[in-house]
């Protein structure tokens, strides 16, 4: 993975749509299909490390001084 770790989320999110796409379609032999599959599991991770990791900050800024997490409507944004 280590390719993919420089990447933002946008970049590997659409990296992994562009596999994802020439895996469906089914024109891949059977060594590159698991290439690109390998490939696609590395960018998944990427991308979902990244989504846990802002859910952590996210949690982190709305964290009270006494742990609880302070209710926010999103719809109000």
């Amino acid at each position: 993975m280590t390719k993919n770790k420089n990447l933002s989320f946008e970049e590997a999110f659409d990296n992994l749509e562009i596999i994802v796409k020439e895996l469906e379609e089914g024109n891949l032999d059977i060594d590159s299909s698991l290439s690109k599959f390998k490939e696609g599991i590395d960018l998944y991770r990427h991308c979902n490390k990244i989504l846990n990791d802002m859910d952590g900050e996210i949690k982190t800024i709305l964290e009270k001084e006494d742990g609880t997490l302070e209710e926010q409507d999103f719809n109000d944004f």
